[in-house]
């Protein structure tokens, strides 16, 4: 698998598409520093990441360079973990980067308005993002399909349940159950009780994480 994951850092490193997303996420940065006084982002961040999680998922229709990968040993199930650790890889170390990007212009211009608890809970919760990306990735066909149901599914259903919350009838008292374990939910959420529900979302995403690999090996056998 590692010889897949050098491979798959080898193709980003060549691709066109990488560096124009990196300097729009350079570009991001510096226009929102100048606009909010922080560096750190949330929305570019995640398009951008979702861009780059399409640029490998869905280069894949080439099934003869699969093959011949496969060919050397390697299975279509170690195929597809290479590509998720690269994602996350290259995911991850941008959020790293304009996470401690906020840190350092929040302790600038507001220091005492740091609450470590919501920094550690963001993070967690982006980075949960990201898989979920990986999982709409896999199931979709189109870069823009990965994006619209990405920020479906992240951000615009959180948002119903939350809408939809404080009701009397049936759909408001399930959303009223469902919301606190959205990714936005647990972000309201103090840290120990955030804790435990963001390890449950975990291990769903990695139950739906597994059975997207199974999808990606029948996929590509067929």
């Amino acid at each position: 698998m590692k010889q897949v994951i050098r491979a798959e850092f080898y193709y980003l490193s060549k691709s066109f598409k990488l560096w124009i997303y990196l300097g729009i996420f350079v570009i991001c940065s510096v226009v929102n520093t100048i606009m909010t006084k922080n560096p750190g982002l949330s929305i570019s961040l995640f398009v951008i990441s979702t861009l780059l999680v399409s640029e490998l998922t869905h280069k894949d229709g080439d099934k003869t360079t699969l093959k011949n990968i496969a060919g050397s040993g390697i299975t279509y199930g170690e195929i597809f973990r290479a590509k998720c650790a690269v994602a996350i890889i290259v995911g991850v170390s941008m959020l790293v980067v304009t996470t401690v990007a906020g840190i350092i212009g929040n302790l600038i211009t507001d220091p005492d308005g740091i609450v470590w608890s919501q920094v550690l809970i963001r993070f967690l919760t982006r980075f949960a993002n990201y898989f979920i990306i990986l999982i709409v990735g896999e199931l979709t066909g189109s870069v823009a399909g990965t994006i619209v149901l990405s920020i479906l599914i992240t951000g615009a259903l959180p948002v119903f349940f939350f809408m939809m919350s404080g009701g009397e009838s049936a759909m408001a008292k399930l959303c009223e159950k469902i919301y606190p374990f959205t990714l936005d939910g647990l972000s309201e959420d103090p840290l120990k009780i955030a804790i435990p529900k963001y390890l449950l979302v975990i291990a769903v995403i990695a139950v739906l994480l597994f059975l997207c690999e199974k999808h990606y090996v029948k996929k590509h056998y067929n």
